[in-house]
């Protein structure tokens, strides 16, 4: 099961902000970015796109997945303006969630960051029946980071060959199990 979707939210909150500057889409143009309130007690310097991470996943355990996905989305002020696509990719997610059982942990697989303006993040996400593959995006317009796109993917082989990239582009050697 792999979801398109996320690349055609992403695509509509780009199309979104690019027009920002005709009368039509000002008048669609939500209030200036608050950044969403959390409750947490992480350190200051714990800011920005890895706080909207952290939390997601924290909600993902706590309060499933419509909250988490509901949170992550709603730190992008232009959200609001695909409501009904987000629901889309966020009923996608709870209906493949159900198959993989209860969530237990999630690894940060590989991190890549662009221009110091966007973020993406690869995990690997423990379910009780299989693993899952997570690419979160962040996108920093301003001052403040936001959530930019989610996709999700239960392709263990997209795990595999994420992880050899970023074996290939490190000093790290793998030499097999001991």
């Amino acid at each position: 099961m792999k979801t398109g979707i996320g690349l055609a939210v992403t695509l509509i909150l780009l199309a979104c902000a690019l027009l920002t500057g005709s009368p039509e889409a000002q008048a669609a143009t939500p209030a200036p970015f608050q950044p969403a309130q959390t409750e947490t007690d992480e350190p200051a310097e714990k800011a920005g796109y890895q706080l909207i991470a952290d939390t997601l996943f924290e909600k993902l355990e706590t309060d499933g997945a419509k909250e988490a996905l509901t949170y992550a989305f709603s730190t992008n002020p232009y959200s609001a303006l695909i409501e009904d696509e987000l629901n889309d990719v966020i009923r996608q997610y709870t209906v493949a969630e159900r198959r993989m059982g209860n969530y237990l942990d999630h690894v940060l697989l590989v991190e890549t960051v662009v221009a110091e303006r966007v973020v993406v993040q690869y995990y690997l996400v423990v379910y009780e029946r299989q693993p899952l593959k997570f690419e979160l995006a962040f996108y920093r317009p301003g001052d403040e980071w936001v959530f930019q796109n989610f996709v999700f993917s239960d392709m263990l082989d997209e795990v595999v060959a994420i992880n050899q990239q970023a074996l290939a582009e490190s000093d790290q050697v793998v030499t097999g199990p001991k």
